[in-house]
C-alpha cells in the first residue's frame, strides 16, 4: 500500500508534517504493517534495514542487561520513527525495539530513506529534529525515573500509551509495566490499583481502560507535560491532536 492513498489514515505526527511540507511525495511508497505486541522491530548492536512510523500503538525502548533483565528508556508512539539515529551515521540500532501496545505502521526501507533526505534538505533537517527530541526524551526519562514516584511515573507512562494507542482502552499486564519501569511487579500492582481507586483508570483482566485523563494528568510528574511541549514546539499545532 502506498503512503497516503486513503486505506490507512496517517496520524504519524513525521508523515503528517512532512505532508504538510509537500516532502511526503519524496518518502517513496511504504508498507503498513501490523505491529503485534512483543513484536522486536530492532535488536541493539545489529544493523537496521526497515525504519518504521508509529501510526497506532506504541514501541518500548529497552535496554537489556546481561543477566535478561530490561527496563524501558524511552518510548516511540504516533509522534515518531524506530532508529532515528541509524539515517545520520550510526551503523546498528543502539537499542532495543519491543511492540508493547500493538497497532500498525508505516514501514520504509533504511536506504530508500537515506536517499529522500540526501535529496531533500527540507526532509533531512525534520528528521535531524527528530533526532534531538528523542536524546531529550532519553534524558528526561532517566531523570523521572531517578526523581519521581512509581505512582507518578506509571501515570506518566499510561499518558503516553493512551496518546499513541489512539484508544481508551488497550492491552497492558502489571508484569510487562513493571519490567518496562524497572520495578517489582507488587509496587506497579499498589500503584495501578491507586489510580484504580481514584476513578482515572479501569483494569480488566489484561486490558486497562482510561476513564478520567485529566485526573491522570494530574497525577503523572511534570515529564509528561515537558515531553508534550517537546512536540508541540517540533511539530505544527494543528496536528498535536491527530
Amino acid at each position: 500500500m502506498a503512503l497516503g492513498d486513503g486505506v490507512e489514515q496517517i496520524a504519524n505526527r513525521i508523515l503528517l508534517t512532512a505532508s504538510s511540507r509537500s516532502l511526503r511525495a519524496r518518502m517513496l511508497p511504504v508498507q503498513v504493517v501490523e505491529l503485534k505486541r512483543g513484536m522486536v522491530l530492532h535488536h541493539a548492536d545489529e544493523p537496521v534495514k526497515r525504519i518504521y512510523f508509529i501510526n497506532r500503538g506504541m514501541v518500548s525502548i529497552v535496554k537489556a542487561m546481561e543477566d535478561g533483565r530490561m527496563v524501558e528508556v524511552s518510548a516511540t508512539g504516533i509522534e515518531g520513527m524506530t532508529t532515528p539515529e541509524v539515517l545520520f551515521g550510526a551503523n546498528a540500532a543502539l537499542l532495543d525495539g519491543i511492540v508493547q501496545i500493538p497497532g500498525s505502521a508505516f514501514v520504509i526501507e533504511r536506504s530508500e530513506l537515506v536517499f529522500a533526505i540526501a535529496n531533500d534538505r527540507l526532509l533531512g533537517n525534520l528528521l535531524q529534529d527528530y533526532l534531538h527530541l528523542s536524546m531529550q526524551r532519553l534524558a528526561q526519562t532517566a531523570a523521572c525515573n531517578r526523581l519521581h514516584s512509581l505512582v507518578q511515573r506509571c501515570s506518566r507512562w499510561l499518558l503516553i500509551a493512551h496518546d499513541s494507542a489512539r484508544a481508551d482502552t488497550f492491552p497492558l499486564t502489571h508484569e510487562f509495566l513493571a519490567i518496562m519501569l524497572g520495578v517489582q511487579r507488587p509496587g506497579v500492582s499498589i500503584a495501578m490499583q491507586l489510580l484504580q481507586k481514584s476513578g482515572f483508570v479501569r483494569y480488566v483482566r489484561s486490558d486497562v481502560s482510561i476513564a478520567d485523563r485529566r485526573g491522570l494528568e494530574g497525577t503523572a510528574c511534570e515529564c509528561y507535560a515537558s515531553l508534550q511541549q517537546q512536540l508541540h514546539d517540533l511539530f505544527p499545532r494543528k496536528h498535536a491532536s491527530a
